[in-house]
C-alpha cells in the first residue's frame, strides 16, 4: 500500500466524518472503497481481482443418492 496525500473540500470532510459516525468505518478505508469503486465503473480497475488461484472440487464417494 502506498501513502497519499492531498486535499479535499469541506463539504467532503464533512461526509466522511457523518460515515464514519454512522457506520463506524475509518475515512481512508471509505475514501479507499470509494476509488476502487470509480476506477472500476470506469474500467481501469478489475470489480474482483482473484487472490489465490482456484483449485478443482473433488467430488464425493459413495453416499446414499
Amino acid at each position: 500500500m502506498r501513502r497519499l496525500s492531498f486535499f479535499i473540500s469541506e463539504d467532503l470532510d464533512a461526509g466522511l466524518k457523518a460515515l464514519k459516525d454512522e457506520h463506524g468505518t475509518p475515512e481512508a478505508e471509505t475514501i479507499r472503497r470509494a476509488l476502487a469503486a470509480y476506477l472500476a465503473d470506469k474500467g481501469v480497475l478489475p470489480t474482483r481481482r482473484p487472490t489465490s488461484p482456484q483449485r478443482p472440487t473433488r467430488r464425493r464417494r459413495g453416499g446414499n443418492r
